[in-house]
């Protein structure tokens, strides 16, 4: 195993000056390659292209703390806690344990996490809060019609600049590209409360028991489609769930539904019908059998 010196361009000929690594973890099994410095060699081609390493970025650090914080590069600490020699500070990820997986850095944020709670007086419990999961509505993405939103594209450094060094040439977003790339946002964090994610997402569920004992007994609107998933009939209610488990049991059109919670359901439901006004140049047609259950 070798590593890159110097590079040198001699007319078109790339010549690479290497030397000998003799050792790539120490003892403990940390990322820490010591080299021959008499042990060289050296390679010519047209072209030479480096993959270049990572390391940690200490500039936080001042050279005058930096011997009570590292040690081969990483930053010794107490594995049981993440506390560092320095009482109080803690630390976790690749510069505590060297190259590794975002699976351990993670796993040493809920320690470190763990161990800061303790330290600051508390029991070390670090659970997710479930009253933030509770309240959330049903269909996922933040905007409507997230799931046909396009990707917006970075810009790029141009060619003539980054051929000549190894600067990163991928940029940032602008502000708006930003806001509108994060509108195309998942929300990943409640997957595990779904139990079917279509994908693009739609509004309506199938009608059957299991969704509508989902629905809440409270005031809203409901909308019934037949099996094109076409609106036929638009109603507001003040008890979604009773008015959907009536028209289950006397009606045999209805092949899916969207309800919409809202204590103002008369006025949420006259919105509803211009809107289908305005769409179909005519309102719902029902028919004469949930026309007798309203």
């Amino acid at each position: 195993i070798y590593d890159i010196r110097e590079l040198e361009d001699k007319n078109s000929i790339v010549e690479v000056k290497l030397n000998k690594c003799t050792s790539v973890f120490d003892e403990k099994g940390i990322f820490a390659p010591i080299y021959e410095e008499s042990i060289t060699n050296k390679i010519s081609g047209d072209e030479v292209i480096v993959c270049i390493g990572q390391e940690a970025d200490v500039e936080l650090i001042d050279d005058k703390n930096y011997n009570s914080f590292f040690s081969n590069g990483i930053i010794e600490v107490n594995m049981d806690t993440l506390e560092t020699k320095n009482k109080g500070i803690f630390a976790g990820g690749d510069i505590v344990s060297g190259p590794a997986s975002v699976i351990d850095a993670v796993g040493h944020g809920r320690k470190a996490a763990r161990s800061i709670d303790k330290f600051l007086g508390g029991d070390g419990i670090i659970n997710y809060d479930e009253d933030l999961y509770n309240n959330n509505e049903m269909f996922i993405g933040r905007e409507e019609g997230f799931g046909t939103l396009k990707r917006e594209q970075v810009s790029y450094v141009d060619a003539d600049e980054r051929k000549i060094n190894f600067n990163p040439f991928e940029l940032t977003y602008e502000k708006d590209s930003a806001i509108k790339e994060g509108s195309r946002c998942l929300r990943c964090d409640l997957r595990l409360h779904f139990r079917h994610n279509p994908s693009p997402p739609e509004k309506y569920l199938r009608f059957n028991v299991e969704n509508i004992e989902m629905v809440p007994s409270e005031e809203g609107v409901i909308q019934l489609l037949d099996d094109n998933k076409e609106v036929y009939h638009i109603k507001g209610t003040d008890n979604m769930k009773e008015t959907l488990l009536e028209i289950l049991n006397d009606n045999g059109k209805t092949a899916y539904f969207i309800y919409e919670a809202d204590p103002m359901f008369t006025k949420r439901e006259s919105e509803l019908l211009q809107q289908y006004l305005q769409k179909h140049g005519k309102l719902p047609d029902s028919g004469d059998d949930l026309d007798d259950l309203f």
